[in-house]
């Protein structure tokens, strides 16, 4: 599990998230939502390790997460950014990648470690693809080997910055069916999404902030009923049953 503790975080010393506790829920998907500038990345960065707090504590099951070397802490937690260079690299060898963390300075690959890329390839459906050039696949299909690389990295904790976007509808809603398929099989995600139907639609629990802070933490039904969605956006907000079992949500622009 992953909590902040009374953390502030930001870059060359300035604050761009302040005073923010929150624990993340084993098991469990949480989506990061709010305004452009909001600090929703700099909270992920922070979460996962990759950016320094400036005071107060992340902890990682219960440890400062200053005390975990790197390699421990991608054992335990990966990352998946929004923007990243694409390699010009067999979709077989990105995969590769996330077994990194446990081949040490040598980088040579176990039976263990090639028998992870398999599975992690047959689970997201590109074993057909594993020997294609990663920069020739559609952008779903790019996104679902990254997906894989996560996949075999094989750690409790996944963070995922805007993992739908720039994809098309139907690659969208794959890829958040591959999320529901991961927390299925026991991981934790912590994802930040624009799409703020498919944040409610698909989260245990929303992260909802403003201006550097967490305003609210809860489940998607409490999140409308607070009314602060609504005021953070300047929306209105119409929760829709569908079929008798889900419920999808229409956002309007509220009129001054």
């Amino acid at each position: 599990m992953v909590s902040l503790q009374n953390v502030s975080s930001g870059y060359n010393g300035q604050e761009i998230i302040k005073d923010a506790s929150i624990s993340f829920e084993k098991g469990t998907i949480t989506t990061i939502i709010g305004k452009n500038g909001s600090g929703k990345t700099t909270l992920l960065r922070t979460a996962s390790g990759l950016l320094k707090a400036l005071s107060g504590k992340v902890l990682l099951n219960g440890r400062n997460i200053k005390e975990h070397s790197s390699n421990e802490i991608a054992r335990q937690i990966s990352f998946l950014p929004q923007t990243r260079i694409t390699p010009e690299i067999s979709v077989y060898n990105l995969v590769m990648h996330g077994r990194f963390p446990y081949m040490g300075f040598t980088r040579i690959s176990q039976e263990k470690d090639k028998k992870a890329v398999e599975d992690a390839l047959a689970k997201m459906g590109l074993a057909e693809y594993r020997d294609r050039n990663i920069q020739t696949l559609s952008g779903g299909e790019r996104q679902k080997a990254y997906l894989a690389m996560v996949l075999a990295q094989d750690t409790d904790i996944i963070f995922l910055d805007e993992a739908i976007t720039y994809l098309d509808i139907n690659h969208q809603f794959e890829i958040l069916n591959i999320i529901l398929q991961l927390k299925k099989m026991g991981k934790t995600l912590v994802m930040v999404l624009h799409d703020l139907n498919s944040a409610l639609t698909y989260s245990d629990r929303i992260c909802l902030m403003d201006k550097g802070r967490i305003i609210l933490y809860a489940s998607s039904e409490k999140i409308v009923e607070s009314r602060e969605l609504e005021r953070v956006f300047h929306v209105n907000c119409c929760p829709v049953a569908m079929d008798g079992e889900s419920t999808q949500y229409v956002f309007t622009l509220k009129k001054d």
